[in-house]
């Protein structure tokens, strides 16, 4: 019996995971030498009952909400996937994250401007 065990938990974990493809082109952009890559389609988390319970946890006054108000931008709408990389050469942490997603350009940029941020092209 527990031989079964072992056997069916990476077949089940296997098996649910084989539908969370992550998006090549975001894929491309991760560094070679990454330690950990990590990929989250947002949809699908708030969709769970893990992500419902995740944002009847969340102030209403945090810091999303004003980044609402500024830019237009909805994270429960707008954000579709997230990818992330953690480099650790020599014992130094270096993070890399990417999003796809709708976002208003200009208004991000106007929030970055009016917060003192230099925009380079």
């Amino acid at each position: 019996m527990k031989a079964a065990c072992l056997v069916a938990i990476p077949v089940l974990l296997g098996a649910a995971t084989m539908n969370a493809a992550v998006d090549p082109a975001l894929l491309a952009l991760m560094p070679a030498n990454a330690s950990l890559l990590f990929g989250v389609q947002v949809h699908n988390v708030l969709a769970s009952p893990f992500g419902k319970y995740f944002l009847t946890q969340l102030p209403p006054d945090n810091g999303m909400v004003q980044l609402a108000a500024s830019t237009g931008f909805d994270y429960r709408n707008d954000l579709t996937e997230i990818v992330g990389a953690t480099v650790l050469p020599d014992g130094t942490k270096a993070n890399l994250y990417f999003a796809r997603g709708s976002f208003q350009v200009k208004k991000f940029l106007a929030l970055a401007t009016a917060t003192g941020s230099t925009i380079t092209a």
